[in-house]
């Protein structure tokens, strides 16, 4: 039986749904509906309030909570999706961001669970040399869900370079309730994944796991998890229990300019992150930049083709019904009438058919490219 998985609603998108920032009770800040999925809310993740921070004048970044970590100490960036909206990299950039991670989507293998603005951020990123990982929420009850997920993945991460690794996001209550929140389960689901992702990525990334410091203590304990890389979430003026393999924290949100909505703030502990632009660094860019063009001329075709079907059926009526307004019968609800008449003429049937089909070809054309660099109204 096939489930059906609803878009995450998560403690992240419903801080960003709400334009606020609030110690207000999570329950009351969006409404839920029964298929709603929600993280559960616990202390290791928000604390008391949730955590804000700011760029501090002379450098670094300092929370609501009395905390500030030095520009020495860590390198800082910001996890998006869909969720944040449109957002200006340059400015981002500007304001102190200097790595992303993307989500790619969510659940298994269909493009009805992209992410929509994925390759938008990834080019945003490419074209300011922000580097950038990617994650996946996972919905995986199994491991042929895992399988399903790191298909998913690779389909996408093939566009791009993520350097900053490849993460498997694990929060969803529904997931560790179907599978009776145990360890070795959670362990298989993961391995499976990670071990997907690497054997059909080819390059040499980080493959790990985010999850919030409660879901490592207590059901991402399986020894085989051990040399895991781990991105952590925990809302707090400073890291508690970072596991040894531990590469980054979600520290809160962040306010930055290039974007409308606070934004999830993490840190990064593990060498530097300065990319240069090179060829390899800039796959997605060189590739929408291609698709782009291809749109153009598809475009072209179409208005073309459409000028040739509108002529010769205007030359059909002409032959047919000589001194008919034709210009007036060539609007949307008569063009197919125009066509089913003229293609009975035998000497313009063959013209109105082949411009017919050019521009069949050519919508299907600009309808697949769209989808491909990101959809209706990428920028």
């Amino acid at each position: 039986m096939e489930t059906t998985i609803h878009t995450p609603i998560t403690r992240r998108t419903m801080l960003r749904a709400c334009c606020v920032v609030t110690a207000i009770g999570l329950s009351a800040m969006l409404p839920l509906g029964m298929d709603d999925s929600v993280a559960v809310a616990d202390d290791s993740i928000l604390g008391d309030s949730p955590v804000i921070w700011r760029r501090g004048g002379n450098g670094g970044w300092h929370s609501n909570v009395g905390t500030s970590i030095s520009d020495a100490e860590a390198t800082f960036g910001v996890d998006v999706s869909e969720h944040d909206g449109r957002l200006d990299w340059h400015a981002l950039r500007e304001s102190g961001v200097s790595f992303a991670i993307i989500r790619c989507g969510f659940g298994g293998d269909r493009a009805s669970y992209d992410d929509a603005r994925f390759m938008e951020n990834v080019r945003g990123c490419e074209e300011e040399g922000i580097p950038y990982g990617i994650y996946l929420y996972s919905y995986a009850l199994s491991i042929g869900g895992a399988i399903d997920e790191s298909a998913h993945v690779l389909r996408l991460a093939k566009r791009c370079t993520p350097s900053l690794g490849i993460w498997h996001d694990i929060e969803e209550p529904r997931q560790g309730a179907a599978i009776g929140w145990r360890p070795s389960a959670f362990a298989s689901i993961i391995n499976t994944f990670i071990d997907g992702v690497r054997d059909g990525y080819g390059k040499d990334v980080p493959l790990g796991v985010y999850a919030s410091k409660s879901y490592l203590t207590k059901y991402l304990t399986d020894a085989s998890l051990s040399d895991v890389p781990i991105w952590m979430a925990q809302w707090a003026g400073r890291p508690t229990g970072m596991p040894d393999t531990g590469m980054m924290w979600q520290a809160g949100s962040c306010s930055v300019s290039g974007a409308r909505y606070p934004l999830d703030f993490d840190v990064h502990f593990s060498g530097s992150l300065s990319v240069g632009r090179s060829d390899e660094a800039f796959t997605a860019t060189r590739e929408i930049a291609a698709l782009e063009r291809k749109l153009s001329d598809a475009r072209s075709r179409l208005e073309r083709s459409k000028g040739q079907l509108a002529a010769a059926t205007r030359r059909g009526y002409k032959e047919r019904n000589s001194g008919t307004d034709i210009m007036s019968l060539l609007d949307a609800r008569s063009m197919s009438d125009a066509i089913r008449m003229m293609s009975v003429e035998e000497h313009v049937a063959d013209s109105v058919i082949d411009a017919k089909g050019r521009i069949d070809d050519a919508q299907s054309e600009i309808a697949t490219l769209q989808a491909m660099i990101g959809g209706k109204g990428y920028r």
